[in-house]
């Protein structure tokens, strides 16, 4: 058996101890879907990516599913924040994840990121993020309606395949907003209805004035509950470890689908 987790840098293990580097196979196996992979004795995939956008979960998951065809594959999905969008442009050709938060921070400047980010001015990208920012991304509509649309499509690939799945989040941010509790637009609506629940784990709501008091995601789990987290907020070894105890028997509801 062969399980393959998908995510942003919380799946890939920024900031935890054995998490080598950013380049390939440098990912963390203290992570929860890492630990739940070695407690099954199944073999580990990590296709997460740092600052990874919803839409490059997707690609990269059915990407590696198609590499591992004919194999005994089961996936594992924590879905990133909406606001984080992946474009793939003409020139330079490749696909380059941007999030609202990050660029808008003071301290971006600062960053290898925004280095990065400045290189880009000569193809206008900078600007094109900007624009994009600023009349479609900053909306609650536009992150939660693509995102939603995110899902369905691997939620769709992976049943064609016959592929076992579970599915979390990050935050639960993409459920809680009034775009979906009262929805206005009927196309929100019709998609957000045809989402399976029951492939779904969500972390423990909060009892407290300062907690969410509904289903949470991971990050507000682990943050509400103050794990230990690193300099740069990533919640450290303690928390992936009780997630996983968490997640295990929905996780091995998922294992004795796959066998």
């Amino acid at each position: 058996m062969i399980t393959v987790a998908g995510g942003d840098s919380f799946i890939w293990g920024i900031e935890l101890e054995d998490m080598k580097h950013c380049g390939f196979d440098g990912h963390s196996r203290s992570t929860w879907p890492a630990l739940l992979a070695q407690d099954s004795k199944s073999q580990y995939i990590c296709t997460a990516a740092p600052g990874g956008s919803n839409d490059s979960i997707v690609r990269n998951i059915i990407k590696t599913c198609e590499e591992l065809k004919n194999q005994d594959v089961q996936v594992i999905i924590q879905w990133t924040f909406p606001w984080r969008f992946g474009f793939r442009f003409v020139e330079p050709v490749n696909w380059y994840n941007f999030d609202i938060h990050v660029i808008n921070d003071k301290d971006f400047k600062d960053t290898q990121a925004y280095k990065f980010h400045e290189t880009l001015n000569n193809y206008g990208i900078p600007k094109f993020t900007e624009q994009f920012f600023k009349t479609v991304g900053t909306t609650e509509y536009w992150p939660v309606y693509s995102t939603i649309k995110e899902i369905l499509l691997l939620q769709g690939y992976l049943k064609s395949k016959n592929i076992n799945y579970i599915f979390t989040a990050a935050d639960n941010v993409l459920f809680e907003n009034s775009t979906i509790s009262k929805p206005s637009d009927i196309y929100v609506k019709n998609l957000y209805d045809q989402i399976d629940w029951d492939c779904w784990f969500w972390f423990p709501s909060g009892s407290e004035l300062h907690e969410t008091t509904r289903p949470r995601g991971f990050y507000q789990w682990a943050i509400e509950n103050k794990y230990t987290v690193g300099p740069g907020n990533h919640p450290l070894e303690q928390a992936h470890k009780d997630a996983a105890e968490l997640i295990k028997e929905k996780f091995n509801e998922l294992v004795k689908k796959s066998i």
